[in-house]
């Protein structure tokens, strides 16, 4: 009797799961954008204006590292 490998979850994956799935592997998470953000906020001498500038810089910067990682 030959004993039968596990089916890989891979090969019934189609194409456009696939891509759904890397994406959100390379989207940043809250905690990640809130230091970033946060960071920025600091280097720009803090203030009350401008904190959804810096998150959203964050975001972008952490999209930018991650899909360049992610094409690595």
């Amino acid at each position: 009797m030959s004993e039968k490998k596990p089916a890989n979850r891979s090969d019934h994956v189609a194409p456009e799961e696939k891509q759904a799935v890397d994406a959100s592997i390379c989207k940043p998470s809250h905690d990640e954008i809130a230091r970033l953000a946060h960071a920025i906020w600091e280097a720009r001498g803090s203030g009350d204006e401008g904190a959804l500038d810096d998150w959203l810089r964050a975001e972008r910067l952490l999209l930018k590292q991650s899909s360049k990682g992610h094409a690595a």
